[in-house]
């Protein structure tokens, strides 16, 4: 359990960190688009809980090309808060004994070899 918390806060901290870049940069509407998109993908399912407000889409085409103003985002603590909760909730139900004896092992085939099919 702890493993997967470690891997989603490094996640979490490089689009955090990644996000903090694309503010500083301040690019048009279309490659701010392009680079959140990559940064959703490289982040995975950390990106729901991070919520972004983009400014409103210029209609003409020349001030699209301009930077962007500004964009926000913040982190969605009520989902995080879920996530935490839900950690680790698929080891709950698999029985732990089934996993240390043979009889979770199956069983005998007729040619006298276990599982391994090795003599």
């Amino acid at each position: 359990m702890s493993k997967e918390r470690a891997i989603r806060r490094r996640k979490l901290k490089a689009l955090w960190a990644r996000l903090k870049e694309l503010k500083e940069q301040r690019p048009s509407v279309a490659a701010l688009l392009m680079k959140l998109g990559a940064a959703k993908a490289e982040a995975g399912r950390v990106w729901s809980l991070v919520e972004v407000t983009l400014p409103e889409v210029p209609h003409s085409k020349k001030a699209r090309q301009q930077r962007v103003a500004d964009f926000e985002f913040s982190l969605k603590k009520d989902k995080l808060r879920e996530v935490l909760k839900r950690e680790g909730r698929y080891l709950k139900g698999l029985p732990s004994s089934r996993f240390k004896s043979e009889e979770g092992l199956g069983p005998e085939r007729p040619n006298g070899r276990g599982r391994s099919g090795g003599p």
